[in-house]
């Protein structure tokens, strides 16, 4: 990571040797209450994480907030 000229951050999408590759993933989820859309339904994540576990630990107060259940995470092909 570098700080350009014009005070940007720019990033290596390379990720260092023995690190993993960030990705996007899929949750299905589940509403606890009707709703008008599919029930259960897949959403991706708005970010990149390393692994599903990640994605489950960032998105549990969502859940639980939002009054959803992660039912499964998978990775994005």
């Amino acid at each position: 990571m570098r700080i350009s000229s014009t005070n940007s951050i720019k990033v290596n999408p390379i990720a260092p040797i023995g690190e993993k590759k960030m990705k996007q993933y899929w949750m299905k989820i589940e509403y606890q209450y009707p709703v008008d859309s599919d029930n259960p339904l897949w959403i991706l994540t708005q970010g990149t994480f390393r692994n599903a576990q990640q994605v489950w630990q960032s998105y549990q107060y969502q859940a639980e907030a939002m009054n959803y259940k992660i039912l499964e995470v998978k990775a994005r092909d």
